[in-house]
């Protein structure tokens, strides 16, 4: 299949710990990918250690699947193992995408859930992190390429799970910036996106403020220090892209005239592409 790329984003946190996980094909390689807060690997395999079902990714010794994660990394001078478990699934309602789903798109998001519990360990180079009562979330992605222009944020604390993209959408001959966004708030999930009418007031690498209706959410970053991730283009993994998996920001939720609430928290997850 050429010009076609797939992959999940596993993040799991427990306090200040912070660890995502990307397993996923290209065109021509299968991958998993390791971000904390200080490095960032990409290990490709060859295709043919690449098997998907509607449960599971298996990568040459490494398992993604919804009961959790298996690894068994040693190459390159690193050393990566795990064994980590999931609780229940938290999905959103609705396929994230809405109708564009039935459309022809450079990429399609999907969430995967919000929310999930996290036990098990985690071994980095020596380094073992206990990730037993921790949180996770998961998203995924398929298509050619990612957006050429985009800004993802993604937030779990302890009452709270944000989703938010806003990107460069190439449609039909002309372009437009799309918004898909999804909060889960104390059990009560609100949806904000370009097919429901948001608009988008204010657009910047540190600064998103959107209203829909009655609803008007300010993110403002106050800190982001990223490391290189790979990304696809045309179903190859050879672009580079930002990632920082615990950035300071501000969240600020507003119904009418009332503050649903303001989260500040400097665990948040934060990928950009500048064009």
């Amino acid at each position: 299949m050429s010009e076609y790329f797939q992959g999940r984003y596993y993040k799991h946190q427990k306090g200040d710990e912070i660890v995502a996980l990307i397993a996923g094909r290209s065109e021509d390689a299968a991958f998993v990918q390791l971000i904390d807060r200080s490095l960032s690997r990409c290990f490709f395999y060859p295709l043919s250690d690449y098997e998907k079902t509607d449960r599971s990714i298996r990568i040459g010794p490494n398992t993604f699947a919804a009961e959790g994660v298996h690894l068994d990394i040693e190459r390159e001078k690193s050393r990566i193992s795990a064994n980590l478990r999931y609780g229940p699934f938290t999905p959103i309602r609705s396929d994230i995408m809405g109708p564009f789903r039935f459309l022809p798109m450079q990429c399609k998001h999907g969430i995967v859930s919000m929310r999930h519990d996290v036990d098990g360990l985690i071994q980095i180079n020596g380094q073992t992190v206990d990730y037993s009562g921790g949180v996770g979330y998961i998203e995924q992605d398929s298509g050619r390429s990612f957006p050429s222009e985009y800004l993802w944020v993604q937030c779990l604390e302890d009452d709270c799970s944000i989703s938010l993209s806003i990107a460069d959408i190439p449609f039909c001959g002309f372009r437009f910036t799309g918004c898909i966004g999804v909060i889960l708030y104390q059990g009560k999930e609100y949806r904000l996106a370009t097919y429901r009418g948001v608009k988008i007031e204010r657009y910047e690498p540190t600064s998103v403020h959107l209203r829909q209706g009655n609803y008007r959410l300010e993110v403002d970053l106050s800190s982001f220090h990223p490391l290189p991730l790979c990304a696809p283009n045309k179903g190859k993994m050879n672009r580079t892209i930002e990632e920082c998996v615990a950035c300071g920001a501000i969240f600020t939720f507003i119904e009418g005239e009332k503050a649903l609430f303001q989260l500040r928290s400097d665990r948040v997850s934060i990928e950009l592409m500048r064009g």
